[in-house]
């Protein structure tokens, strides 16, 4: 069964990408997320920034308030816990998930896709998604790449809009609840099953 999320409500679709805003969601104090943004800090965000001078890191989650005050003048905003992400999410050029740690698949993407957010993520962070670099997110290991990706997505609104779509729909078909539903129930079938056939002695 995969990861799934909640289906936009579309709160926000309408509000401006321009402003030149990243964004990473997560708790910082877990490895894999504390790993990945100090190797965007350290290899990618200078890298950015020289092309995109304004721009902005925004990180929401435990944590994010004190590992971005280390970062100061370097366009670091660190929000804490936003009980609701929806408008903040809505207002960023692209999310980054540049993690490089840790097992299973990231609830982020999904909740990027369901929010039509583009996606620039290491191979690692797209693990279990099915995303097409270049049709469904960017998918970038190298710091230059990464870079890159994240540029042309603060720069062009129509790779954007392409993106967040084909996206979304990715997500519709595969990770909304309403698409998980039939292995959802194929597999508690299967478990309920199992059970039946095992005599008392076998529980």
């Amino acid at each position: 069964v995969p990861n799934g999320f909640e289906p936009s409500d579309g709160v926000g679709r309408d509000l401006d990408r321009d402003q030149g805003r990243l964004g990473m969601i997560g708790d910082f104090t877990f490895l894999p997320n504390y790993d990945g943004l100090r190797w965007f800090m350290r290899e990618v965000w200078q890298k950015v920034r020289e092309k995109v001078p304004a721009a902005e890191l925004r990180l929401v989650g435990k944590g994010s308030v004190e590992i971005a005050a280390e970062y100061g003048g370097m366009g670091v905003a660190g929000l804490g816990f936003v009980p609701d992400v929806a408008e903040e999410m809505a207002a960023w050029s692209c999310m980054v998930v540049p993690t490089r740690l840790g097992g299973g698949t990231h609830l982020k993407v999904a909740e990027g896709l369901a929010r039509r957010v583009p996606l620039v993520t290491t191979a690692h962070g797209s693990r279990g998604y099915q995303l097409v670099s270049g049709e469904h997110a960017y998918i970038a290991d190298a710091p230059d790449d990464f870079a890159r990706s994240c540029v042309t997505l603060l720069n062009e609104s129509s790779v954007r809009e392409g993106l967040s779509e084909a996206g979304w729909q990715l997500f519709d078909k595969h990770f909304s609840w309403d698409s998980i539903q039939p292995a959802v129930v194929r597999t508690v079938e299967d478990c309920l099953s199992r059970k039946t056939r095992e005599k008392p002695n076998q529980r």
